[in-house]
C-alpha cells in the first residue's frame, strides 16, 4: 500500500499544491512531500485523518482499502444504555457499534463515553469548533 501515492492522486484531483493541502490539513508541507515521495512511509492515524478531512475522502481511500461498515451492527447493551442517557441518534449508535479497540468492543457505559467523547472532540477540533 502506498499511502503517499494515493494522497498525491487525491490532491492533484482537487488541483491543489502541497502548500494548499498543508494549509487545509495542518500538516507541514515538508512532511507531506516526504509522505508523497517515500514509498511505504509510515504515517500516524492522526495525520492521516487530518489529510483525509482536508481532501474530503476517507482514511480507507487514502490507504487504498475502503472500510465497509455493517449496516446494522449488533448493539451491546452497554452502548444502548449510554446512547439512551445521551440522546444519540441511530446513525451515531451504529457508528459506535462498529468500533473495536484492540479487537474488542468497549464493555461499559464509561468506555463508550470515552470513545464517543474522543471522536466528538476530534471532529470539533478539525472543524475549528474548539
Amino acid at each position: 500500500m502506498n499511502i503517499g501515492k494515493n494522497i498525491k492522486e487525491y490532491r492533484l484531483k482537487k488541483g491543489w499544491t502541497l502548500a494548499k493541502l498543508s494549509s487545509a490539513s495542518g500538516v507541514s508541507k515538508p512532511y507531506l512531500s516526504q509522505i508523497e515521495n517515500t514509498p511505504d512511509k509510515q504515517i500516524s492515524a492522526e495525520k492521516l485523518y487530518q489529510i483525509a478531512q482536508a481532501l474530503e475522502v476517507t482514511m480507507g481511500q487514502l490507504m487504498g482499502t475502503e472500510v465497509v461498515l455493517k449496516q446494522h451492527a449488533e448493539v451491546p447493551s452497554s452502548l444502548l444504555a449510554f446512547a439512551e442517557k445521551n440522546g444519540l441518534q441511530e446513525e451515531q449508535i451504529q457508528m459506535l457499534a462498529n468500533i473495536k479497540y484492540r479487537g474488542q468492543q468497549p464493555s461499559s457505559e464509561k468506555e463508550w463515553e470515552t470513545i464517543y467523547m474522543a471522536i466528538k472532540s476530534s471532529i470539533q477540533r478539525n472543524n475549528g469548533d474548539v
